[in-house]
Parts: structure tokens; sequence; C-alpha cells
């Protein structure tokens, strides 16, 4: 590298450590905490070796693994037996559903799955790509599940397919907007038609309690990546009563899931989920930010408006889905506000990159003039005052900028 590459490159480094980081896309994912770095570190120099091997520092490892596994299951209210690591949120919300419904055909049945027009990409394009019967549950224009149509749906499919296994997988909460499904009821409702419900849980699992036996589900899924651990490690749970077929063959996991685990990611998984503070207070302090920062936003002199502020407890705490009726894009505002060093989201990560309009906010009512203008916040418990004045006085000065 010549030297007048190397001072300006230097220079570019100063700046970015003189302009702090405000990251406020959390919902995509989180900075992984120092307990988890610290666990990920000592297992990657010191307790590298294969878990499935014979010696005793394999034997260790996988008494490690073990460990993670039953404090995992303490968390969320399940047996050590019933939560299987996989690579994430998507592989557990495929694996939920693709491994019902080969247990059901191999069992001579006939499959059918609902699911709602809102789920993860995830959830829906793996369903879309198999051959199985699908209904889709509309929602309301907050993003709420349409409760009565559920209970028609599965009232018509039990009468008219006696000999049919059914699946009803819902998000726990919706990763754009943030509206929490009332799941507790939904179990209540699957459950009475004797039908088998899961969750896409990857944005609550480490932001709001969670107990499966409390809230009744049957299949779990969540991200480490998505509650302060690393990407490329999640887990499912799955309940003892319920039998799935695996979608990664091998011996690991019980016989469930093959492949050597991942036992970095584990450990570290598992700290992670351990120092998250869903505590009372902390969720009452995470909703007051959520309100300070609306009131905010609410007095900068444009038409704004958001998308899933409905009561206290209706939507997760740490997401605000905003459309803002200016002469400018969301993708403009987010290069934009990059400048800065703001860190901001136009819609989800995972539709960050397509021209199609999110089918999420299609789904509650937006135009697909008013998706493409439509950005999200998404704060944690790091988020300072400080962070939200700077980050609204330089959306202020986007703003104006980008309108003309």
């Amino acid at each position: 590298m010549r030297t007048s590459q190397k001072q300006s490159f230097t220079n570019k480094l100063s700046t970015c450590k003189q302009q702090k980081e405000i990251y406020l896309d959390n919902a995509a994912t989180t900075k992984p905490c120092k307990e988890a770095l610290f666990e990920a570190n000592k297992f990657a120099q010191i307790f590298w070796h294969n878990p499935s091997s014979l010696y005793n520092k394999s034997k260790d490892i996988k008494d490690y693994i073990e460990q993670a596994r039953s404090k995992i299951g303490y968390y969320i209210g399940a047996k050590s037996n019933e939560v299987y690591f996989t690579s994430g949120g998507s592989e557990s919300n495929a694996w939920a559903i693709q491994g019902f419904i080969h247990n059901s055909i191999l069992r001579g049945r006939k499959p059918i799955v609902i699911t709602s027009i809102i789920e993860h990409k995830s959830i829906l394009e793996c369903i879309c790509n198999l051959c199985v019967e699908t209904h889709f549950i509309g929602v309301n224009s907050i993003g709420k599940v349409d409760l009565l149509q559920m209970k028609v749906l599965l009232e018509r499919i039990k009468r008219d397919n006696p000999n049919s296994d059914i699946l009803v997988s819902i998000q726990h909460a919706n990763n754009e907007v943030g509206i929490m499904q009332p799941i507790k009821r939904i179990a209540e409702i699957v459950h009475s038609y004797g039908a088998v419900l899961h969750t896409d849980s990857t944005q609550v699992v480490g932001h709001l309690p969670v107990d499966v036996k409390d809230i009744d589900v049957d299949l779990l899924s969540a991200s480490a990546h998505k509650f302060y651990g690393l990407k490329g490690c999640g887990f499912l749970y799955i309940k003892n009563s319920i039998k799935i077929e695996p979608l990664i063959y091998g011996s690991q996991n019980n016989n469930m899931r093959g492949g050597t685990e991942n036992v970095i990611g584990i450990v570290a998984m598992e700290k992670a989920l351990s120092v998250c503070d869903v505590s009372p207070n902390m969720i009452d302090a995470k909703f007051d930010m959520r309100d300070k920062i609306m009131a905010i936003l609410k007095k900068l002199p444009y038409n704004i408006e958001f998308n899933n502020y409905v009561g206290y407890k209706d939507t997760l705490p740490t997401i605000i889905s905003m459309t803002i009726r200016e002469n400018i894009t969301a993708e403009a505002l987010v290069y934009m506000l990059n400048t800065a060093n703001i860190y901001i989201s136009a819609g989800a990560a995972c539709n960050a990159h397509s021209n199609v309009p999110s089918h999420v906010l299609r789904a509650i009512g937006l135009t697909e003039e008013d998706s493409i203008r439509t950005v999200r916040i998404s704060f944690d418990k790091h988020t300072t005052d400080k962070d939200i004045e700077i980050f609204v006085d330089e959306l202020d000065k986007a703003i104006r900028v980008l309108k003309v």
C-alpha cells in the first residue's frame, strides 16, 4: 500500500473513531455481549475438540453442551431434552415445518399447514416450496391475526379432512412492525381442534419472558444473534409429546439433528441468554424509552405515522415502525443517516436488497408508495437519551435535505 493510501485509510479510521456509532437496527442483529465473546474465545482456544470423540477432552466438551442445553431449557421453561441446537432461526423454522410434514406423511396421514400472511420469509418461502395443502390467515390493520378466521378454518379442515395432521405456525412477534400475537390464546384455539402450534419467537426470546409451558406451544424457534449471542446458532424447542422428523440427518442432538455441534456458538448462546434482563423493571424501561422516542418524533414538522403503536403490551417495546409521508424513500434515508454513523433499517434485513415492497406492510394496509417510505428503528438496553437526541437531530436534517 502506498504512503498516501495508508494515510487516507488512517484518516478514515480516525474519523470513524471520533464519530460515535448509534446502532438502531437491533431487530436485524444485536452486538454480541462481552460474556458471550469471553465464552466463545475460551472454547475456541481450549475446548476446540470434536465433542463426539471418545477421549476425555471431548467428553468434557460434550458435558458443556449438555449443561448449556439444560440451562437454556430452564430459561424458557422446557426440559433439557426438549431443546435442540440449530444454525439459527431460519433452520429452526424450516425444521419445525418440514419435520412435521415428513412425520405426518410417514404415518400415512395428510399434513396441512396454516400460517399468517405476515410471517418471516423463512416460514413463507419454506411452505410455498412444499407440495402440501396450505392456508393463510389474514391480519387486521395493526397486524393482529384474525382469530375468528382461524377458528372457522380449523373447524372446516377437521370436518373435511378427518385423516389430517394440522400444523399452525404463527410468529410470536413480527420482526418488521413488532406486533405481538396472543400466542397463549392461539394455543387454546389450535389445541381445541387437535392441531399442533409452532411459533417463531426469534424477536422475543431474550427480550421478554418466555415460558413454553405457560404459552403452551408445541414448537418454538429462537436465534442467538437476536439476543447478544453469535450468528450461526439457535435452537428449536420440541415438546416431548410432539414427533417430527430430522431435517439434517446424523447422530448428534439425540439423533435428531446431524452435524458436529457448533460448540462455540452453543456455549456463547447460553451465556448470552443467561445475562439477558427480562425483569419487569427492565421491560418497563424499554417501553418508556419507546414512548419517549415516539413523543419526540411526533414533534418533527413532517407527516409521520407510526404503524405499530396500539397499546402498552401489544407490541415489542424495542421496535418502532414509521412511515414518513414526504418526498423521500426509506432507502435514501438509511444511506443518509449512515453518513452520520447512525444505523436504522428500511424494513427487515431479509428484505433490504429487494425492490418488492414489504409483504408485512402491504398486509396491514400500507400502499406500495407508503411501504417504500417506511423505516424501522429498533433499539436496546444500551441506547441512551443522548443517542436518541442525536438520531432525531440527524433524521430531521436528512429529511429536510432529501425532500427538496
